[in-house]
């Protein structure tokens, strides 16, 4: 049976910036230690939705910063605009 790890609607904005009251990158390098952590054993990630909140080239590269440290491929799929 594959496993794959299904991440969706990041929000990433710049690095440290805040957006709600929460941070996303925060959240997300704790969703990839815990996938690195317990899950090393997927097939591949995709990830969906939005996945910068307003499109801004830092989110950008901090999703990749991120998504570069998973041990498999990774297929991004960007939301509707």
């Amino acid at each position: 049976m594959a496993k794959f790890i299904h991440i969706t609607d990041t929000h990433l904005v710049t690095p440290g910036e805040p957006l709600y009251g929460l941070d996303p990158y925060a959240r997300l390098v704790a969703c990839v230690d815990d996938i690195i952590e317990h899950h090393t054993d997927a097939q591949c990630c995709v990830i969906t939705g939005d996945l910068t909140h307003r499109g801004e080239a830092t989110g950008y590269a901090a999703l990749r910063e991120q998504l570069d440290r998973l041990p498999f491929p990774v297929f991004p799929l960007m939301g509707q605009p």
